[in-house]
């Protein structure tokens, strides 16, 4: 049997889409399993609302109960936990055993990879998410004018002392320092638009980030 050394990153808030983790639900009984015992612990059908495309009218990019960050973390741990037994379920198919690995993740995919790893179960995890976008979401609510937004460049690094710079004069803040061609920047909405078109003039990309 081939042992290969395979090592996972798992995603944050913001990879998720309506019909993710579809395919494996309806081809891999342990997916189904899994996305089951979510719906149990969080008392309201978590497959509909990753899977159920939204009514014809609704602001698809930014209002669907998938991008609500009450639903969204829920929602991305379960499907990367289904597509993790499903990948692994695949590989035992195949003769391949990945029993050692290394595993990480982006923000909320930290507790997928806790999860992964057998440092926490399924059932704390999905409780200590729910925390986690509870508060989030609570917090989002008392200040509905702000946002986050990516600045990206991939022709060159970025120049994180400028952009800390320009970003003080604009009343914004670095929130996370992704990699050296991208950082997310956090602050009132309107002030962040102002940022953007700045930005936009020395040839950097920004984009609005989904997240309440």
């Amino acid at each position: 049997m081939y042992h290969p050394k395979i090592a996972l990153v798992f995603p944050g808030q913001g990879s998720q889409f309506v019909g993710m983790c579809k395919d494996l639900y309806d081809e891999y009984e342990l997916a189904r399993d899994i996305f089951d015992r979510a719906n149990e612990l969080l008392g309201y059908d978590l497959s509909e609302k990753c899977f159920k495309k939204p009514a014809l009218g609704k602001k698809i990019m930014h209002w669907t109960d998938l991008d609500k960050t009450i639903y969204t973390q829920p929602a991305v741990l379960t499907a990367s936990y289904a597509c993790f037994k499903a990948f692994d379920a695949r590989l035992r198919e195949l003769g391949i055993t990945c029993d050692i690995f290394s595993v990480a993740g982006h923000s909320l995919g930290e507790y997928t990879a806790l999860l992964v790893a057998g440092a926490l179960d399924f059932e704390t995890t999905l409780e200590l998410v729910v925390k986690r976008a509870t508060y989030m979401t609570e917090w989002g609510k008392a200040y509905p004018e702000s946002g986050l937004m990516a600045i990206m460049d991939r022709k060159e690094e970025l120049d994180y002392h400028a952009l800390c710079a320009t970003c003080k004069d604009y009343g914004v803040n670095i929130t996370l320092n992704n990699t050296k061609h991208q950082i997310v920047v956090g602050g009132s909405k309107r002030r962040l638009g102002e940022l953007a078109k700045e930005l936009k003039k020395q040839g950097k990309r920004t984009t609005l980030l989904r997240v309440e």
